[in-house]
């Protein structure tokens, strides 16, 4: 047998890498979110080409210019509200090995929203006769409505915010009840507007 004896170094050493800046923080609109934002960082010393290298999805990088660039230069995008974010690490190399991070950090603002309007409709009840239609006017809430109407001849549609409520006509012989309940609802509360209606209408 033979016993080798090897040496193992660096044929050259590493050179730290260096970004300016080395950090971003993006502040949000509201307390209700987190900041987003788009920011850029130079890249000095070591060997081009650099690499650049987010540790989540909720942080973009791209490099800017061409591969061979000195200093490199890059791109760091923040776009998720949702998710504050604590000094998120951006690895960064180069050719030779050499490495840096560039952190990224997200905070809410100081701005308290403000609360929609109170979701309310009115009138809250309407008279019909035979093929008559009748508006009420819908405010608050988050903007977005739905209706529903438990009468089977009374028809209601919202549009913006003006609910139109129609009591149709063609019953022919069948009776029908006098009143019918238009249900309004915003996706968090449920609002009712009592329709009185004739229990016929050939």
């Amino acid at each position: 047998y033979a016993d080798t004896a090897f040496v193992i170094s660096q044929a050259s050493p590493t050179t730290a890498l260096t970004a300016v800046p080395n950090a971003v923080i993006f502040t949000g609109n509201l307390s209700t979110e987190c900041g987003t934002g788009v920011s850029e960082f130079l890249v000095f010393d070591g060997q081009a080409p650099y690499t650049a290298i987010s540790s989540t999805a909720d942080v973009q990088v791209r490099r800017l210019g061409n591969s061979t660039d000195q200093p490199g230069r890059f791109e760091v995008r923040a776009n998720n509200p949702a998710v504050c974010l604590d000094e998120v690490p951006v690895v960064i190399t180069d050719s030779a090995g050499g490495r840096t991070t560039f952190t990224v950090s997200t905070v809410r603002g100081s701005v308290t929203p403000t609360p929609p309007p109170a979701f309310a409709a009115a009138p809250t009840t309407v008279t019909l006769v035979c093929g008559s239609s009748g508006s009420v006017t819908v405010i608050g809430g988050s903007g977005q409505y739905a209706v529903n109407s438990s009468h089977p001849r009374v028809s209601a549609v919202v549009s913006g915010n003006t609910l139109t409520i129609t009591r149709n006509t063609g019953d022919g012989l069948t009776t029908y009840p006098l009143t019918g309940v238009i249900s309004i609802t915003d996706g968090a509360t449920v609002l009712t507007v009592t329709a009185n209606v004739p229990a016929n209408c050939p």
